[in-house]
């Protein structure tokens, strides 16, 4: 066996030992690290344990408390305050600023407040809120008192004008007392003179005295005769204005006497009929030029032994005055004017010798038109969602008629040939609580205007015998109902 060597043994056993005191420390750290680990956990646990029932863990970093944290100093907290103080100080300055108390307060006597405010608002006639909440709240009650402060205004002012009149009233009455007690004054002044110089001048006195009352009673008596004066004139005005009105009730009445009714020849007269039907659905006529005729002009075809029809009752759509069929101006020639037939109604067929009408033309005068309205020349029946009379369509009207030879005028007078009406307007029906909305009663005072302009259109029609026609009438009268959808 070899000789050991003394030193190596040495350093053999002093780097056993450092490692083993290495190890040893090395152990005991980590026990200490492990320990104070766990002890983090638990403070972590129990922190979070702690804080998740006021705030979530994601809100941390919302806006909110960044704002939060930023209102510090709006608030009058310091730095080192939390956000639940600056957030408790903000509640308590709310309700304080709602209610003049501390949070419990002002949760407990809102309700309340509330309540007797919209009560006292509802009996000042103010609108009340949809929904109760404190801002609403203070509004219906502000826009209740504005609208009594502008009722006491108003009374105010007009108490005003009432004691200016009145002052006015009582300065010229003074002023009559103060010029009779002067002229008293003088009288009496007068008299004690001629009292105190001698009894003749008090019989002088006396007897002008009873001048100026004998005077004074006969401007009384002046004044009541021209008051009588007054009231025989307004009795014999009113009897000249009752006068005027039979005149006027006459003149009416035999205008009514002159004026072409609805029902008789006047409206039904034809206006031509047709010369030839060659075939390929043409059709001769016998208007030319000399007759004012017009390419594009329509007519309704009736039997010649039938005669245009009676156009019925302007109000409804029943009992249309429907012809054979229609027919279109194609070209126009020295004495007739080759057409094309629109359309020939089921059953139907048109003849020679057959009747044309279109109201609107006349080859010896113009008619005047009053046209109002809105009308629907896309269809006849009621109105749908997609289809819905239009003013433009009254534009159309117009231009027809000013096209086949009529004039439009913007007034009903005693010149007016023909009234045509479009749609009749509709008054939608709302409930109470729809009309609590602005934009509803706005809809619904809109619709009862125009309905009362459209019955005074009527009622005047009617008062001077103008003939009235609904849009299907005119249409067929015309010729130009199956034209009209296209």
């Amino acid at each position: 066996m070899p000789p050991v060597n003394q030193g190596s043994r040495t350093a053999l056993i002093t780097w056993t030992v450092a490692m083993s005191i290495a190890c040893v420390v090395a152990v005991i750290l980590c026990f200490y690290f492990y320990i104070d680990s766990s002890h983090a956990r638990e403070a972590l646990a129990t922190a979070q344990t702690k804080y998740k029932d006021i705030i979530a863990e994601g809100a941390l970093n919302s806006s909110d408390v960044a704002d939060a944290k930023a209102a510090k100093d709006k608030v009058g907290l310091p730095a080192s305050a939390s956000v639940v103080d600056v957030l408790l100080k903000e509640r308590d300055d709310l309700a304080k600023l709602a209610a003049g108390s501390d949070y419990a307060g002002a949760v407990s006597s809102a309700p309340t407040t509330m309540k007797n405010a919209l009560d006292r608002a509802k009996k000042a006639g103010g609108t009340m809120p949809s929904a109760a909440n404190l801002s609403d709240t203070v509004n219906a009650l502000s826009n209740a008192l504005g609208a009594r402060q502008t009722e006491v205004e108003n009374l105010k002012a007009q108490l005003g004008d009432a004691n200016k009149k009145l002052q006015a009233d009582a300065g010229e009455m003074q002023a009559m007392r103060q010029a009779m007690d002067q002229q008293l004054a003088k009288v009496r002044a007068d008299a004690d003179a001629a009292t105190a110089s001698a009894s003749t001048d008090r019989t002088s006195k006396d007897e002008q005295l009873k001048k100026i009352s004998s005077d004074f009673d006969a401007q009384l008596k002046a004044a009541t005769e021209n008051i009588n004066q007054q009231q025989v004139q307004i009795g014999d005005l009113n009897k000249q204005i009752n006068e005027k009105n039979i005149m006027i009730a006459q003149l009416q009445q035999r205008l009514g006497d002159i004026r072409p009714n609805v029902a008789n020849q006047t409206v039904r007269q034809a206006d031509g009929k047709i010369t030839s039907l060659p075939g390929n659905g043409i059709a001769y006529i016998d208007l030319g030029n000399g007759d004012h005729v017009v390419p594009g002009m329509t007519f309704e075809v009736y039997d010649r032994a039938q005669g245009v029809p009676p156009p019925g009752d302007p109000a409804t759509i029943e009992n249309l005055p429907a012809g054979k069929g229609s027919i279109e101006v194609l070209s126009v020639g020295p004495t007739s004017s080759e057409c094309r037939v629109v359309k020939t109604q089921l059953g139907q067929n048109i003849n020679d010798g057959d009747i044309i009408a279109n109201v609107v033309y006349d080859k010896n005068h113009k008619n005047a038109f009053f046209v109002y309205g809105n009308f629907d020349l896309t269809k006849d029946g009621p109105p749908g969602p997609n289809d819905q009379p239009r003013p433009q369509d009254a534009e159309v009207i117009k231009r027809l008629i000013t096209q086949w030879g009529g004039t439009i005028v913007d007034k009903i007078n005693v010149n007016t040939d023909f009234v045509v009406l479009g749609k009749e307007p509709v008054v939608p029906e709302y409930t109470k609580e729809q009309l609590n909305d602005p934009l509803m009663v706005a809809a619904y005072n809109k619709a009862q205007d125009e309905l009362q302009k459209y019955d005074s259109i009527v009622d005047q029609a009617k008062a001077l015998h103008i003939p009235i026609l609904n849009q299907p009438r005119f249409l067929y009268m015309t010729g130009y109902y199956d034209m009209s959808k296209r």
